[in-house]
C-alpha cells in the first residue's frame, strides 16, 4: 500500500478544497491526490461533505470562531495521526487503510460539528428595504443605523438571534453600528465580508471598474472575501483607512483615504481643495449619477476650490461655467464640457 497520505493534514486538504493554501501546499495535495486511488476518494468524501454542510450553513464564522476552530482542528488531526501509528506499528498496512478511514471521517466529523453546530435556523420574518432615487434611513433591531443611498438595498432579521448580527446589501450605505462585544456585526456585500464589534465606516459594492469599497470614520473593521477562512486574508481597517475588494483578482488592498467627498451622498456637501477637472468630474458623476463628456481639446490644467452644501447640480454648474470659463450643456442625463466660443 502506498502510506505518502497518512501524515496529510486535515487542515491543508480544506485550505485545498477551499483554494486558500500556498503554491507549495498546493503541489503537495496534488502529489498526494495521485499518489493512490484511496487519496483521491478521500479528497472528494470531504468535498461532499462540506458542500453539504453548506448547504444548511445560515451562521457566518467570526474571526474568532475561524481561529478557535482551525487551532482544534490541528490538535485532534496531531492526535489521530498519532494514534494511528501505533495501531500500524501493532496491526499493519491492511488495518491501518481501516484506522485511517476511520481517523478522517473523525477530524472532518469534529470539524463539522464545531463549525455548524451554531445553526440558527431563525423562523423570524426577513426585512429588505430598497432605495430607488430616494435615500433613507433604517434602524435595525439592534440600535443599529444604516443610511441606504440610492439604488441601493439592506435585508436583515426582525430580531437578532442567536451568537452574531448578520445583514445582506447591494449597492452602497453607511453603517453606525450599535456596539456589542458579545455579539459581532457581520455584513455580506456582494463578495465582502465586513465584520465589526462597534464602529462606523461606509460601503460601496457598486461593481465599479469591478471594484468594491470599505472606509472607516471610527473603530476598527475586519475585511475578507466572502466565504474565505483564511486568517491570512482578512484585512483589518482603523479610521481613515479604506479597503478596495478587486472582483476579477480576487485580492484586497488597503490605503489611507484621500477622498474628502466619499460621503457627500449622505452629509449633501462637496468640498474642493484645488481639484483638477477629472477629480471634479469623478465626484460629480458619483454624487448626482450623471455622465460628464469632456471635449478632446480641453486640457486639465484647472485648478478649484469652493465648497458645495445642498446645492442643486444647475447651480453648481453656473459656478463652474464662470470659475474654469467653460461651457457646460445637458443633454439627456449627460454633461457636456466644451470650450466657451469667443465673441468678437
Amino acid at each position: 500500500m502506498n502510506n505518502e497520505g497518512r501524515d496529510m493534514e486535515i487542515e491543508i486538504l480544506l485550505k485545498y478544497i477551499m483554494k486558500n493554501c500556498t503554491e507549495e501546499e498546493e503541489k503537495t495535495v496534488d502529489h498526494w491526490i495521485h499518489a493512490s486511488p484511496q487519496n483521491e476518494q478521500r479528497l472528494q468524501q470531504i468535498k461532499n461533505a462540506l458542500d453539504e454542510q453548506k448547504k444548511q450553513q445560515s451562521h457566518q464564522l467570526t474571526v474568532k470562531e475561524i481561529e478557535n476552530a482551525w487551532e482544534k482542528v490541528y490538535q485532534r488531526t496531531i492526535n489521530e495521526i498519532e494514534e494511528g501509528h501505533r495501531i500500524h506499528h501493532f496491526l499493519g498496512d491492511h488495518i491501518w487503510v481501516k484506522v485511517s478511514k476511520i481517523a478522517a471521517v473523525l477530524v472532518v466529523g469534529f470539524l463539522f460539528v464545531f463549525l455548524f453546530s451554531n445553526n440558527f435556523f431563525s423562523s423570524v420574518n426577513e426585512m429588505v428595504v430598497s432605495t430607488s432615487t430616494e435615500k433613507q434611513e433604517v434602524l435595525l433591531p439592534d440600535g443599529t443605523t444604516v443610511w441606504l443611498n440610492t439604488k441601493s438595498s439592506i435585508s436583515y432579521p426582525e430580531k437578532f438571534d442567536g451568537s452574531q448580527r448578520l445583514v445582506k446589501m447591494t449597492g452602497e450605505a453607511y453603517f453606525d453600528v450599535e456596539k456589542n462585544p458579545e455579539k459581532p456585526f457581520i455584513i455580506q456585500a456582494e463578495n465582502m465580508k465586513i465584520e465589526v464589534i462597534g464602529t462606523s465606516f461606509n460601503i460601496n459594492s457598486h461593481d465599479l471598474d469591478n471594484e468594491q469599497s470599505v472606509t472607516v470614520t471610527s473603530g476598527k473593521v475586519a475585511v475578507s472575501e466572502w466565504g474565505n477562512t483564511d486568517l491570512d486574508k482578512i484585512t483589518y481597517l482603523t479610521k481613515g483607512e479604506v479597503a478596495r475588494y478587486n472582483n476579477n483578482l480576487r485580492n484586497i488592498t488597503k490605503s489611507m483615504n484621500e477622498d474628502v467627498n466619499f460621503l457627500s451622498w449622505k452629509s449633501g456637501e462637496l468640498t474642493f481643495k484645488d481639484s483638477s477637472l477629472k477629480s471634479i468630474i469623478s465626484d460629480l458623476q458619483r454624487h448626482y449619477q450623471v455622465e460628464f463628456i469632456v471635449e478632446e481639446e480641453i486640457k486639465d490644467d484647472y485648478s478649484f476650490n469652493a465648497i458645495f452644501r445642498g446645492n442643486t447640480l444647475d447651480e453648481i454648474i453656473s459656478v463652474l461655467e464662470i470659475s474654469l470659463g467653460l461651457e457646460l450643456q445637458a443633454e439627456n442625463n449627460q454633461i457636456m464640457i466644451k470650450k466657451k466660443e469667443t465673441s468678437f
